[in-house]
């Protein structure tokens, strides 16, 4: 019995741990049903105070810093990567830090503290699985990014036409047959309408002749708004306005006229036609500004639609649809300067305070989708329900339906959102949100496997031709998905073809830390990878998109930083003074632009200019860390001067400022080469042997590759000046620990050569052969002939009992 249910035990062991090794993903999960997924460590003062909360939009975390230290913010940058894809500093003080972290999977939980030993905040990212869900269905939730299309409200506002009203002297068949086609008008029987208006149009070209024509103008105008065949509705309206119109007619059809301009995207004349019937039919203005406003959102002309609709509000006597419009343009404007908490409050004014007028299909849409963007998912569950239920006619029923899924796979209710896209593909078959819901599908299909990539529909799909909707959509999603896995230039691809083609400006507006994150994390994982000429390139071809002035003077210091490297210090040169022109750098930023300014300076031998720039930096920024990093910018510009002794001033202060161990070294090393140059090797011994003194103990054993640079040129000088002043065994430990080190140095042959001489001189000469033979190797010539010729000497001795012969 003990036995079977020992088995048992070991049987539920191993189950568990294979399900512990073969998880999805790594993250712990502890008791309190938390998956951590990534841990931020900052650093702070004893006196620090913090707070930290979500921020306004999925996927934001708020920190707020009293009393921060002055390397904070670099600390947070430090972490942007993989699951930090963004920082954005809302405001930043000598006693206040408030930064924004943009968070990636979206819906992540999270945990904090206060550490005292040492003072540090603690910020732990994961899932929160206590409602029973595992870390399966903890899928990627991508960016919300709304359709441009149903953000404008493109719902034309026309006076009332009373087409009914014919002359009296027409022929009862005339008018009977041309009263049929308005009545099918009126039901949106547009097809059956269209082709009685023809069959009235051959019959007859006298009476009812232009009514005719008007009223074919007008079909087609509206059905235009269903099918979007703005050609056709173009056509019938310059057919129209050829004949001998009354005032009334005139009027319709340039309102008509402009409408189908503004709907062609050719926004210009769509505007002189606005203006002009404001100007010449003055009673009637309110009906063409109603037009000039949607015209001012179509080009982005926010600031003129808000003092549009501000004016027109203070009028007396609008019809309710001309309340709606303006109150609608009113939240476009909230929106797109990305007030959405402010647009979703006023989008429900627009929908419910205006009485006897129900809103269009367009303006139930909008509400969705602003209610879908401010994550009031009921509120926008609902108006997308409205635009399906009441106007099953329009295109943007099969939007709201494929907005419906969308919303169901966004709360993780996956089973419904598939049943939302097959209705889509059931009902709007021919419509470009049909190939949208089956690509949806595929991608929850593959999702479910876990052995498919999800992309895979997306980038099978064959896009040329294909509506803007569709390939628009297909590849944000694309994007999203290359930069959530971390394949940042294939994401960045994607972002410079839709931001060409498509105005993707348009979007940036709702989303912008999170697009900008696809800009920043491809040019700093180039940068790191020193893939220079990757961003010369994409400096080259022109910065264009809309960044925060943070980020944008990041890529600047990161293209110049590249010139730099890539041995164009000039043209380095002139980014830096560019992007110094513009106004409103962070501190940060702006110190790091005048630092780098320097070096490019010192990279064409400007001594002079490298001083002013460091006199303009020590007059604006006066902490220790500032006072710091001008000392040992200092340095460097006097040593390169020649000015050596003005160089070691510099940095001895520095020594006496920094506090971090890992600087220490390379402010030692730096100034240990110095000292050498001037014979001062008392001096170098004193300073790096107690500096590198880690790197010089035996029991130490380190990866060259991990080591940083400065510690090989130091610990070479070391040993070199233990040598000149008579410290050999300290310098043959010293030649020892760096060619242990730094096997493939350039100054392995020296080294190699005194450790031999070392040997020799203590009489050590099986040592000294076997460094003097593996000298003897050397790649370079003279140092090998050296080696060959101490090997072979450097043990003999004259046979004295055969000098002079037999003797």
């Amino acid at each position: 019995m003990r036995s079977n249910l020992k088995t048992i035990w070991l049987v539920l062991m191993i189950t568990v741990l294979l399900s512990l090794a073969f998880s999805a993903e790594a993250q712990v999960v502890g008791k309190t049903g938390f998956a951590e997924i990534k841990t931020f460590n900052l650093d702070v003062q004893s006196k620090s105070r913090y707070r930290a909360d979500y921020g306004p939009n999925r996927g934001e975390l708020i920190l707020e810093v009293k009393y921060p230290p002055a390397e904070l913010l670099p600390q947070i940058n430090q972490y942007i990567g993989e699951n930090l894809i963004a920082v954005k500093v809302l405001n930043e003080t000598e006693t206040l830090l408030k930064v924004k972290l943009v968070i990636s999977p979206s819906n992540f939980a999270f945990r904090h503290r206060r550490t005292l030993e040492p003072h540090r905040i603690v910020i732990t990212i994961g899932y929160d699985l206590r409602d029973g869900s595992s870390i399966k269905s903890k899928q990627a939730i991508y960016p919300l990014v709304p359709f441009w299309e149903a953000i404008i409200d493109n719902t034309p506002v026309l006076p009332d036409f009373n087409f009914k009203n014919i002359p009296a002297n027409i022929p009862q068949i005339t008018a009977k047959d041309y009263l049929n086609a308005v009545d099918l008008k009126d039901m949106g029987a547009y097809s059956n309408a269209i082709g009685k208006i023809r069959t009235n149009l051959l019959e007859s070209s006298g009476p009812l002749w232009v009514e005719n024509l008007v009223l074919l103008a007008d079909i087609q105008f509206n059905a235009a708004l269903e099918n979007e065949k703005w050609d056709d509705a173009l056509r019938a309206v310059l057919s129209a306005e050829q004949e001998n119109l009354n005032t009334d007619q005139r009027i319709r059809m340039l309102l008509e006229r402009a409408y189908v301009s503004n709907n062609r995207g050719m926004y210009e004349e769509a505007y002189n036609y606005f203006n002009a019937g404001a100007t010449e039919w003055r009673r009637l203005r309110t009906w063409f500004e109603l037009g000039l406003l949607e015209n001012h959102l179509l080009q982005k002309k926010w600031n003129k639609a808000e003092d549009l609709a501000k004016n027109m509000l203070k009028r007396r006597g609008l019809t309710a649809a001309a309340e709606r419009k303006i109150c609608f343009a009113r939240v476009t404007v909230m929106a797109v300067n990305g007030k959405i908490r402010d647009a979703a409050h006023l989008v429900d004014d627009c929908i419910n305070t205006i009485e006897n007028d129900r809103p269009s299909a367009a303006q139930y849409l909008m509400a969705g989708e602003i209610k879908y963007l401010a994550e009031e998912l009921g509120d926008a569950r609902e108006y997308y329900g409205k635009v399906t239920s009441l106007y099953s006619s329009f295109w943007q029923s099969a939007l709201a339906l494929l907005r419906q899924g969308d919303l169901a796979a966004y709360q993780g209710r996956n089973e419904e959102s598939v049943q939302a896209y097959r209705r889509v593909i059931m009902d709007w078959p021919e419509s470009p949100m049909a190939k949208l819901a089956e690509l949806r599908i595929s991608e929850y299909i593959s999702r479910q496997s876990e052995e498919e990539n999800p992309m895979l529909a997306y980038e099978q799909i064959d896009l040329v031709g294909a509506p803007e909707i569709l390939e628009r959509d297909a590849k944000l999603r694309l994007m999203w998905h290359y930069h959530y896995n971390g394949n940042y230039i294939k994401a960045f691809a994607y972002l410079n073809e839709l931001y060409n083609r498509f105005n993707l400006e348009r979007y940036w507006v709702f989303q912008p830390d999170r697009f900008s994150a696809v800009v920043m994390d491809t040019y700093r994982t180039a940068f790191s990878k020193e893939e220079y000429d990757y961003i010369i390139k994409q400096q080259v071809d022109g910065i264009r998109f809309p960044l925060s002035k943070t980020d944008q003077e990041m890529l600047s210091f990161w293209a110049a930083e590249s010139l730099r490297y890539g041995l164009r210090a000039r043209d380095a040169i002139k980014v830096y003074l560019k992007e110094l022109e513009r106004q409103g750098h962070s501190p940060e930023g702006e110190r790091r632009l005048l630092m780098g300014l320097t070096n490019a300076y010192l990279s064409t031998g400007d001594h002079f200019r490298a001083r002013m720039t460091q006199d303009f930096f020590f007059a604006r920024y006066h902490s220790t860390t500032d006072q710091l990093d001008h000392l040992l910018a200092m340095a460097e510009i006097e040593r390169q001067a020649g000015n050596l002794k003005a160089s070691i001033a510099s940095y001895e202060q520095a020594l006496t400022l920094c506090s971090d161990e890992r600087q220490k070294l390379e402010i030692g090393s730096n100034l240990g080469q110095i000292y050498y140059r001037l014979e001062r090797y008392e001096d170098v011994v004193k300073l790096l042997s107690d500096n590198l003194a880690v790197y010089l103990s035996p029991s130490i054993e380190t990866e060259a590759e991990i080591i940083p640079e400065f510690v090989s040129h130091g610990l070479f000088y070391l040993a070199d000046s233990f040598f000149k002043t008579g410290k050999y065994n300290e310098a043959q430990l010293a030649y020892r620990r760096a060619l242990l080190l730094f096997p493939d140095d350039s100054r392995v042959p020296v080294a190699l050569y005194y450790d031999a001489e070392i040997s020799a001189m203590q009489g050590d000469i099986k040592s000294a052969v076997k460094r003097f033979e593996e000298l003897s190797a050397s790649k370079d010539e003279s140092w090998s002939r050296i080696g060959k010729l101490k090997a072979e000497t450097i043990g003999w001795k004259p046979d004295m009992q055969n000098v002079g012969g037999d003797k």
